[in-house]
């Protein structure tokens, strides 16, 4: 058997078909894998603005890579560290720089859990993601869609139903309200707020 087809076979010992829904939902997208890092296997994850702290937080936890097609790998995290504007990590198994190139383009999840704030904790941004976003004076502004970095502080990125864009800081100046269980924000901004004269 030639090296690619070695390399083939490797990887779909490694792969898992995870169909369960109830599995899925408990991992959250933090990045994409987009190349490899040397010769053993590791691989480059670009990060999302809202998991600057993930490598700490993900060594040896059970991580997924996915495709459209559904989970490709899933694999304990033996290694993880910052790395400019993302992560290197060394995945178990993935020993070979050939089987880390497979993984390229892929979507990297890590379990839900370790971006959960507890009662009194600062909230991570990917908690409030898809939330309905209220103005005090306005009402309905739309709904969370992504996070931008805004230097000292995040930014919610929040669409409308007329597809009308709005950047607002994740500040306590702005935001009244985060209620969970309805997944609203209430926020009170100036009536000058750029993109909402």
């Amino acid at each position: 058997m030639g090296l690619k087809e070695n390399n083939v076979v490797f990887f779909r010992s490694l792969t898992k078909k995870i169909n369960s829904p109830v599995h899925h939902s408990v991992f959250l997208k933090i990045g994409k894998i987009t190349r490899v890092h040397g010769v053993k296997g590791e691989v480059f994850v670009s990060l999302s603005p809202f998991t600057k702290e993930t490598p700490a937080r993900i060594r040896g936890q059970i991580v997924q890579v996915r495709r459209d097609s559904g989970v490709c790998l899933e694999a304990v995290v033996q290694e993880a560290h910052l790395h400019k504007a993302g992560m290197i990590a060394q995945l178990e198994g993935v020993t070979e720089r050939q089987v880390a190139e497979s993984l390229k383009g892929a979507d990297f999840f890590v379990p839900k859990h370790l971006f959960s704030s507890s009662k009194g904790e600062s909230v991570y941004l990917c908690e409030v993601l898809n939330f309905a976003v209220y103005d005090k004076k306005r009402g309905f502004l739309g709904k969370i869609f992504a996070f931008s970095g805004g230097g000292a502080q995040d930014l919610l990125l929040i669409r409308s139903d007329e597809s009308k864009q709005v950047e607002i800081p994740f500040v306590d100046e702005f935001i009244i309200h985060i209620d969970f269980e309805e997944e609203r924000l209430q926020v009170d901004l100036p009536l000058n707020w750029p993109g909402l004269e």
